[in-house]
């Protein structure tokens, strides 16, 4: 695979978010996801969880996604699709079968990368996926960034 210009950009947009102080609260989530609980402090934390990526995609290129899927392809966050949430997972897609996904959940160094055609966006993106989780087994959630050419 070549690495096209756009992957230090996605890279940069990663270590951003793992970066940051405040990602603990997409770890808090995505170690107990359940949105069917209607506790505050779910709500609470899902919220904390919202506004930490969409701060992130506010600070990214305009053109950037931010996507968190968990373990078993259930799509916690999209900001750049049109789900912005946790969704139900009879209606959802599983994004485990994504080649930057699988390929980050894994691979050793917990990282994927791909560039191909969205059906959703209607054109070449790259992606480059980051497994959260020390290992394959230990894998709770896949966070992706996206950047479209």
């Amino acid at each position: 695979m070549s690495v096209l210009p756009s992957l230090p950009a996605l890279q940069t947009l990663a270590s951003t978010i793992f970066n940051d102080v405040s990602y603990g609260v997409v770890t808090a989530w995505v170690n107990n996801p359940d949105a069917s609980n209607s506790s505050v402090d779910a709500n609470a934390r899902y919220t904390d969880f919202v506004n930490f990526l969409n701060s992130k995609k506010n600070a990214a290129p305009s053109n950037a996604a931010i996507l968190v899927a968990l373990d078993d392809g259930t799509v916690m966050y999209d900001n750049g699709g049109t789900i912005n949430g946790y969704v139900d997972k009879n209606i959802n897609e599983n994004h485990n079968t994504r080649p930057e996904i699988l390929n980050a959940v894994l691979s050793a160094s917990g990282t994927g990368y791909s560039r191909r055609y969205s059906s959703t966006k209607r054109a070449i993106r790259q992606y480059y996926a980051v497994r959260i989780g020390l290992s394959p087994q230990g894998n709770v959630a896949t966070l992706r960034v996206a950047l479209q050419e």
